[in-house]
């Protein structure tokens, strides 16, 4: 979906960028950096709490947000009961595609993790192509065949490498099918007609109830040192950085955004290499390059 004309403001000219205020840039950036140090926050909790970091994650999220448009007065207690089956799935979704890419953050490298996890975008562009008929051009195809390679050189590990890194893969691809699921029940054509932070809302609360039952399941083995990375989660993942991604994409073009978007698993992987030593081959640099050019290019395409 085409973004609103981009906002020009109050500030002077040359404070603008491409005819819109820098500001909407920074922001979007910002927002996007916050995501990408998602793994630096994981990675800070007790081993074993997956379900409660991702229940975390919701929750507060959902409070924080919830609060948020309740002080604004933008917060329609009718509009929230018109709720659909897609909103529901697509809740459940959010809920698994986080699920797994926390188990690929813990198990494997941020890099891995993140540049598999945008494989979502694509996987959306080829299935809404598919259930909309409209078919798929040669360029999307060639995108999609560019991503894959990406991903089968991002995937092919070493023999020797240990297990644990190898099931960061799996769930990095896992994590990667779901988003692309999870952005094709988002498709504008069959989401419930609400505002986007209302949809966001009822996402955040229909996830929090889809992995409660994970938590009571596995329990919660939160050490006192872990209480404030998870808040953090919650608020600054769940919260600000949504609001700073949901409040550029009102300025920027859908291009502009898209492709900023694509700073995350750059970011990420320049976290795991400088925070913890995360060392990628050749073949997987290359895998990450693919996957990045076939990403952004997908954007460019979209909005032309």
């Amino acid at each position: 979906m085409m973004a609103p004309e981009p906002y020009l403001g109050a500030y002077p000219l040359e404070h603008r960028f491409m005819g819109v205020d820098i500001v909407w840039y920074l922001a979007a950036i910002l927002g996007v950096c916050i995501t990408a140090s998602l793994g630096v926050f994981v990675r800070r909790i007790s081993p074993g709490n997956d379900s409660t970091i991702v229940f975390g994650r919701f929750f507060i999220g959902a409070v924080c947000l919830g609060l948020g448009l309740g002080l604004t007065g933008t917060l329609d207690i009718a509009q929230i009961t018109r709720i659909s089956w897609v909103l529901v799935v697509s809740g459940v979704l959010m809920a698994l595609l986080v699920v797994c890419y926390v188990k690929a953050i813990q198990t494997g490298t941020l890099a891995s993790a993140s540049f598999l996890l945008y494989l979502g975008p694509l996987i959306a562009a080829g299935l809404s192509s598919i259930l909309t008929k409209v078919g798929i051009s040669v360029a999307n195809w060639a995108l999609l065949g560019c991503a894959f390679i990406g991903a089968i050189l991002i995937t092919n590990r070493n023999p020797e490498d240990d297990q644990g890194k190898n099931r960061g893969i799996v769930y990095g691809l896992a994590a990667g099918f779901f988003y692309g699921l999870y952005l094709t029940a988002n498709n504008k054509d069959i989401m419930v007609d609400l505002p986007g932070p209302l949809i966001t809302l009822c996402q955040f609360a229909i996830a929090s109830i889809a992995i409660l039952p994970s938590v009571v399941s596995s329990g919660i083995n939160l050490e006192r040192a872990d209480i404030p990375w998870l808040l953090a989660i919650g608020v600054l993942h769940g919260f600000i950085a949504l609001t700073l991604v949901v409040t550029s994409l009102t300025h920027l073009s859908t291009v502009g955004y898209g492709t900023i978007s694509y700073l995350e698993p750059l970011a990420a992987a320049i976290l795991g290499l400088v925070l913890y030593k995360e060392k990628l081959t050749i073949r997987q640099w290359i895998g990450c390059g693919l996957v990045l050019a076939a990403g952004v290019t997908r954007v460019i395409f979209a909005a032309t």
